[in-house]
This record gives C-alpha cells, sequence and structure tokens, in this order.
C-alpha cells in the first residue's frame, strides 16, 4: 500500500501496480516473493531516486543469498534495479 484515497464513503488502499500484482500472485501460487510487500509498503510511497533506492536495497538485502530466478515489476525499475 503506498496511500489511501476516499471514494464516496469508502477509503481504498492503493498501490503501485506491480506490487499488487506480485502480492496476488504470491498468494494464488507457489511462487515466492522477496522481500514481502509489507516490507516494501513500510519504505512508503515515495517517487523520488533515493526512495527507489531504498526499495532496491531492501530487495538485494532480502534476496542476496538466494537463489533468484524472477524479477518482478515495471521494466523501467527493473532495469534500473540491474545497474543497465
Amino acid at each position: 500500500m503506498v496511500g489511501k484515497v476516499k471514494v464516496g464513503e469508502k477509503e481504498l488502499e492503493y498501490g503501485y501496480s506491480s506490487g499488487i500484482y506480485v502480492k496476488h500472485v504470491s498468494a494464488a501460487t507457489p511462487i515466492r516473493s522477496l522481500p514481502d510487500q509489507r516490507d516494501i509498503d513500510a519504505l512508503g510511497g515515495g517517487i523520488a531516486v533515493k526512495d527507489w533506492e531504498a526499495r532496491f536495497d531492501l530487495a538485494y538485502q532480502k534476496c542476496r543469498n538466494e537463489n533468484v530466478t524472477l524479477v518482478g515489476g515495471v521494466a523501467t525499475t527493473a532495469l534500473l534495479l540491474a545497474g543497465i
């Protein structure tokens, strides 16, 4: 979750589409996702370079000793994570 927005009488959570997708894939399939979406959400919803660097650092710290076979997310941020 990045934040909340009021729609009519309801307050709805919103977030980045890649995180929402990963959350549902992890719940409905045997695919394990790291880092946990709650850990990512805890970093906040900022869009500055430093915010993305914090997310990349979290992903690196959680995955560096794992056999990673898939990186999910928006292509632009995945390329940034890869250092391309």
